[in-house]
């Protein structure tokens, strides 16, 4: 797979600025709730035509990489290091 970003936009006008596979307006967390419900990603391609396993896997990468920097945020704001309106701020809060 690419990095997620060739494959994951997020506008505004789509899904309400909701991350979404480029071109669809399956968001991230749709795909996510899929495969926590434990389909395959055969399932998710075959029931949404026009997406493939590149897509649901970097819906994974992005994911990852949103919960790694929400931790490294956490760490800074527990240390002191960034200020929590700084943290509220980032993110939308």
């Amino acid at each position: 797979m690419d990095y997620w970003e060739d494959h994951i936009i997020i506008e505004d006008s789509v899904m309400n600025g909701k991350p979404v596979i480029k071109g669809t307006r399956l968001t991230v967390d749709h795909i996510l709730d899929l495969l926590k419900r434990r389909w395959t990603s055969k399932q998710i391609v075959d029931e949404y035509p026009g997406i493939t396993g590149d897509d649901i896997a970097a819906c994974a990468a992005y994911a990852a990489e949103v919960a790694e920097a929400e931790r490294a945020l956490e760490e800074a704001r527990e240390e002191g290091s960034i200020p929590f309106d700084d943290v509220k701020k980032e993110f939308g809060d």
